[in-house]
């Protein structure tokens, strides 16, 4: 069953209720696809910290909200021929989400000879019944979390929590807020 497909553009991975994300996808009533403006906020807080890329020191922190100076908690979904996403920050376009030896980064991704981007900024996305989850294209990786408030990859063999779920906001641009 790994390999199935649902009609509506989920893959079927091994567990009956995790999907990997392949095509574009709803959330809130919009289509999530190549191009769209969202921001990613830990799932299940009260008050969201946001996913925030800091084009000049590199670091991928949280932050409170998605209004300014927080500008790179806006952030640009790509999809690539293969079915995995790219996120690219809008607090400086060409710069993207990255993981690379077990820490998450900002940074312009090294062009590879048929690959529209290198492995490290190449994510899968996941969604089940709690919510997203997100994990890089790379063999030893884990999930992308947030461990007392501080961002984190996972080890592969990490126990599964809600500190690993995310929700994907859609903006209704790139500089307004979220819709609620």
């Amino acid at each position: 069953m790994a390999n199935d497909y649902d009609p509506s553009g989920l893959r079927l991975t091994a567990r009956q209720d995790l999907y990997r994300l392949t095509m574009p996808f709803p959330v809130d009533g919009k289509i999530i696809a190549s191009g769209s403006p969202i921001a990613l906020a830990r799932s299940g807080e009260i008050v969201k910290p946001y996913l925030d890329g800091d084009v000049f020191s590199t670091r991928i922190t949280l932050a409170p909200s998605t209004a300014d100076p927080f500008t790179g908690t806006r952030w640009v979904i790509q999809q690539d021929k293969d079915g995995t996403w790219g996120f690219l920050n809008q607090g400086q376009p060409e710069n993207m989400l990255l993981a690379s030896a077990g820490s998450v980064t900002l940074g312009r991704p090294l062009q590879v000879a048929g690959m529209a981007r290198f492995v490290t900024s190449r994510w899968l996305v996941y969604r089940d019944l709690i919510g997203f989850r997100l994990r890089p294209v790379m063999p030893v990786s884990g999930w992308l979390g947030v461990r007392d408030d501080q961002l984190i990859l996972a080890d592969r063999d990490d126990l599964l929590g809600r500190w690993i779920y995310w929700d994907l906001i859609p903006l209704q641009n790139d500089r307004a807020e979220p819709r609620r």
